[in-house]
């Protein structure tokens, strides 16, 4: 099969690197060709795709969605694609045109719901489009449509042959999306990060980590006034690392400096894990929760917020626990009974893994998604 998968980050997000994934399985199968559209030339996605065989397209584009500063910024957002951003798109889609025709692409795949191009090319040549939905995009990253949500709706509809949603909590959310188009693929996951772990060493601190780029809706501070809570009660047997870029909204107190670290980015993810213990995943609404996968697949109980599709991930008192989203004296009591019963971080990490390796793998994935391309080639009625 001649697939197009597009492209909308220049960095590796969880988006980009769940595209890549995917690539790189594809592959495998030596009858795929794959090609990817990207509007960036350069940059840490760019880079990463030089390690596939994939040939590259490179085509400007703009986004339907943009981050909401309020009505009047969003009015200026709307007048400024209707004048510049259709015309852009739509030079965008006849380049893209040419190239997926000359390639005899049978099926185009956007790899999240913001790109407005696996649509508009799919309304050119009649080529079946397929669309990831990764985000709640109101939820988790403040973004609001640049044309009214029901019109883009509307279009996707029309030029779109499925959805895949990486949780049953986005498709829900995407409630303007045809229903018997949904189908729910969780995320796959490289099986490096898999981690056959020892028995844990009796006395030592209990080490948990948060992972992911620093902000307000990752929850990172309430991780560390979680932290806090327990030293103010007396609990000291723990250490809590935070990885990712960005700074905390506030400084971490003295008293705390011990027993909390800032680790910055770092890109080996699984060599982390197998120094910790439990993971915490503190988000507003994670779509699906890339890093709760990770975690489960190195064999370690995650403790969830809530909200968005994390409750789906995890198995209350069996892989983890859920908490209030935003409460941190509920999250200090969840931390708290893994430093009380140390024991049980081993039993349900194992049990974790096992999920993980039967639910999140890359290949489960990739087979559910080539299916989906079948059906979606199948049913199409091509221009050309």
């Amino acid at each position: 099969m001649n697939i197009l998968l597009i492209g909308h980050e220049r960095g590796l997000n969880g988006a980009s690197m769940s595209l890549l994934n995917i690539i790189g399985e594809l592959e495998k199968d030596e009858e795929n060709r794959i090609c990817v559209l990207t509007g960036f030339s350069d940059g840490p996605f760019r880079e990463a795709l030089r390690e596939h065989r994939a040939e590259v397209l490179v085509v400007p584009m703009r986004s339907w969605y943009e981050r909401s500063k309020g009505p009047l910024y969003r009015i200026r957002k709307f007048c400024g694609y209707l004048v510049k951003g259709t015309r852009m798109n739509e030079r965008a889609a006849a380049a893209a045109a040419e190239f997926s025709l000359s390639r005899h692409i049978d099926v185009i795949h956007s790899n999240s719901s913001v790109t407005a191009l696996g649509v508009l090319l799919s309304r050119r040549t009649g080529i079946p489009h397929v669309q990831h939905i990764r985000e709640f995009r109101d939820l988790d990253f403040n973004f609001c449509p640049v044309l009214p949500e029901r019109w883009l709706a509307f279009l996707r509809n029309r030029y779109t042959k499925a959805y895949l949603c990486v949780s049953q909590a986005v498709a829900d959310h995407n409630r303007y999306l045809d229903a018997d188009k949904k189908h729910v693929v969780y995320n796959g996951i490289d099986r490096k990060n898999r981690i056959d772990r020892p028995e844990r060493q009796e006395g030592l601190p209990v080490q948990f980590v948060i992972a992911g780029r620093i902000s307000p809706e990752k929850g990172q501070d309430d991780a560390v006034k979680a932290a806090e809570i327990l030293l103010e009660s007396g609990i000291r047997g723990f250490h809590l690392s935070v990885v990712g870029s960005g700074t905390l909204s506030a400084p971490i107190p003295e008293c705390a400096r011990d027993y909390i670290t800032l680790s910055g980015f770092i890109s080996d993810m699984p060599a982390v894990r197998r120094k910790m213990d439990v993971e915490l995943v503190c988000s507003r609404a994670e779509a699906f929760g890339r890093v709760t996968a990770e975690a489960m697949m190195g064999a370690m109980p995650v403790i969830g917020s809530d909200g968005g599709g994390t409750p789906e991930l995890i198995e209350e008192g069996g892989t983890g626990f859920l908490y209030p989203y935003g409460n941190a004296e509920a999250l200090a009591e969840k931390m708290a009974f893994f430093i009380r019963h140390p024991e049980k971080i081993r039993e349900m990490g194992k049990r974790a893994q096992a999920y993980a390796m039967e639910h999140f793998t890359i290949e489960r994935c990739v087979d559910e998604i080539a299916e989906i391309y079948r059906e979606a080639v199948k049913n199409s009625e091509r221009n050309y």
